[in-house]
């Protein structure tokens, strides 16, 4: 039979009409009275989407295992639903995918799949695909903070929190939701419009935050620009403009690369308002015009 690597590249129809050939059966041969060569042929040159009963049957008379006709890279249908596996081949195939780093295809696959988390009270690897759904919605929250996308990371923190509701005896399921927690806290603004520090609704406790909890990352990447750009501006009022250069200029150097971090444009703000206190007016429209280029990007979206 041709490369089987080469074969798992095809089309579904194009895969079937290939091990055909290869095994020498003719279209009549392999439609028996089951369905029709017409139908066939309309499978093969994927005009026609077989129904998992049919696909069943071609792939015994065709002696290949029904997942190796369904999974390639142009069938998407059938990967996102998994209608031809088991439940612990779905949990599986899904884990391996989670482990390549690929969260969002991990969330997707449970959502459309929810028998693999249903029973998360009974069963291991339920339990097990749980905590994996919790820390891959993290890992997507993370992604959508730091491009600025505030409303699509807090939509990921409610899934990780709703995948390990029934799972907070277990010390994985505190941590999903403390991190949970945190990002929202994060996603709340730092300053006002008018350049006064954000007072938010609740007070987030972030003692017990050090290098060994697993909430750190978090805390270390984000939060701490969070606290250095409300100490660099208490500084500022206080009429203490050098301590306040010393943290803004720590922001600026993580932030360097991340265009659409949500803190970007309080980092700019207190910026030009260094720059005017100091009386150094070109610098401080230097981050007007950066402010303004931020606006003009979001709009842009």
């Amino acid at each position: 039979m041709e490369n089987t690597n080469k074969i798992k590249e095809l089309s579904l129809g194009k895969k079937i009409r290939q091990i055909r050939i290869d095994r020498k059966i003719t279209q009549q041969e392999l439609v028996g009275d089951f369905i029709t060569r017409n139908m066939l042929s309309q499978i093969e040159n994927d005009v026609a989407t077989p129904s998992i009963k049919t696909l069943q049957y071609i792939a015994d008379h065709l002696e290949v295992p029904l997942s190796f006709l369904m999974v390639g890279e142009h069938d998407d249908d059938f990967n996102k639903n998994y209608e031809f596996d088991d439940v612990e081949t779905i949990s599986s195939k899904a884990k391996q995918i989670y482990f390549e780093g690929d969260y969002l295809k991990y969330i997707e696959i449970c959502e459309n799949n929810p028998e693999i988390i249903s029973n998360i009270k009974d069963n291991k690897y339920q339990k097990e695909n749980a905590m994996l759904l919790g820390f891959a919605c993290l890992e997507a929250a993370s992604e959508f903070f730091i491009g600025g996308e505030k409303n699509k990371c807090m939509d990921y923190c409610k899934k990780a929190e709703n995948c390990v509701n029934n799972l907070s005896e277990f010390t994985q399921g505190k941590q999903i939701k403390r991190q949970a927690e945190l990002y929202r806290f994060l996603c709340q603004p730092v300053l006002t419009e008018n350049g006064e520090e954000y007072k938010p609704s609740k007070i987030v406790n972030i003692n017990n935050i050090n290098s060994d909890n697993f909430i750190y990352k978090t805390f270390d990447e984000n939060g701490v620009c969070r606290f250095k750009i409300m100490a660099a501006h208490r500084c500022l009022q206080k009429n203490d403009p050098e301590n306040a250069l010393g943290y803004l200029r720590d922001v600026e150097i993580f932030l360097e690369d991340l265009d659409n971090h949500p803190y970007k444009k309080d980092l700019y703000k207190l910026f030009e308002m260094y720059y005017v206190k100091v009386e150094d007016y070109r610098n401080a429209h230097l981050y007007s015009s950066k402010i303004l280029s931020l606006y003009a990007g979001q709009n842009k979206k």
